[in-house]
């Protein structure tokens, strides 16, 4: 009954650890041309944006149909189809869906 038990309470732990490695992996792929980038991104995250300098940008937290970005102090919360300015970016919120968000990105 201890082997049991002592299995389960380790089989429990090692789900809840999975879970908790689903809920905060984040990825982003960048595409630049011509001064537009196009961010696809999971997950709340800082990235470099930027084709001949690159910028931070932080992303997150993302709402159900908003996103909050920021860099270098500058911050705005922009709905879908919106654009907002942060440091030099202007950045328009594409499309979010759960944690996945699409962000396409001008330079001032």
């Amino acid at each position: 009954m201890r082997i049991r038990a002592a299995s389960a309470a380790a089989l429990a732990v090692v789900a809840a650890l999975l879970m908790l490695l689903a809920c905060t992996t984040t990825s982003h792929s960048t595409s630049c041309s011509g001064g537009t980038c196009v961010v696809k991104l999971t997950g709340e995250q800082t990235l470099d944006v930027g084709a001949a300098e690159e910028r931070p940008l932080k992303v997150g937290p993302i709402e159900t149909d908003a996103v909050m970005v920021a860099s270098a102090g500058e911050q705005a919360k922009i709905t879908v189809g919106q654009t907002g300015t942060v440091n030099g970016m202007i950045v328009r919120v594409v499309s979010v869906s759960g944690r996945d968000v699409a962000l396409e990105i001008r330079f001032t």
